[in-house]
């Protein structure tokens, strides 16, 4: 399969024992060097889409969700819309959480059965890892409650976490022997135009071709 290399600005999800975080992440724009970003409604409609299926999902295997604000966010050379969504996991949930995000519509499109079978005969190639997911799963970690030598009574105390953090792998590269072949991709909607879709895949090469030497 080679080595990936990813450059992902968007986590699937990231839990710290029970207490969840995901996002809905889409819409994108070039940096030119000015923080005013304003959105159409192409890429506000995009982005609503994707928190609306993600809050739908967790409906029923988190409690206490919560859904902030849009924002706009700057990664490397790119601006994208993101909403965060928290809240706390149910008991037994966090495989089923996994199923139900991935794949994103951001990755996959809505209706979602639809989308994907006009993905798999119509898209002519393999994505492999490309739009799938990947970090680290349930891993432990531990932290005393005091670090400071005096205080040796508390070093016995020390509380263990449970974390999980997983991302979705977007702009990535695969390197094959001597070749290199990099993924990226943008969400079309009813009111794409498809030179300005080209134009964004464009956009989200750079970073990795920054990182080979393309300049």
């Amino acid at each position: 399969i080679g080595t990936w290399l990813g450059a992902t600005p968007e986590i699937l999800l990231q839990t710290n024992n029970r207490q969840l975080t995901t996002m809905s992440l889409a819409a994108t724009q070039e940096h030119i060097g000015t923080d005013k970003i304003v959105w159409k409604k192409k890429e506000l409609r995009e982005q609503q889409l994707v928190t609306a299926y993600i809050a739908h999902v967790l409906s029923d295997k988190v409690s206490d969700l919560k859904i902030s604000d849009r924002e706009s966010v700057r990664a490397g050379n790119l601006w994208h819309l993101r909403t965060k969504l928290t809240g706390t996991l149910n008991e037994g949930v966090l495989f089923d959480i996994i199923k139900a995000l991935h794949p994103t519509p951001a990755v996959c499109g809505l209706p979602m059965r639809t989308a994907k079978s006009f993905i798999l005969e119509n898209e002519g190639y393999h994505r492999a890892y490309y739009t799938g997911y990947l970090g680290e799963l349930n891993f432990t970690s531990e932290k005393r409650r005091s670090s400071r030598r005096s205080n040796q009574e508390n070093q016995v105390y020390k509380a263990i976490s449970t974390n999980t953090t997983l991302f979705v792998n977007l702009r990535c590269m695969q390197l094959v022997e001597n070749k290199t072949r990099i993924y990226v991709g943008g969400g079309v909607t009813l009111d794409s135009d498809p030179e300005k879709e080209w134009q964004e895949t464009v956009a989200k090469c750079q970073t990795m071709l920054r990182v080979l030497g393309n300049r």
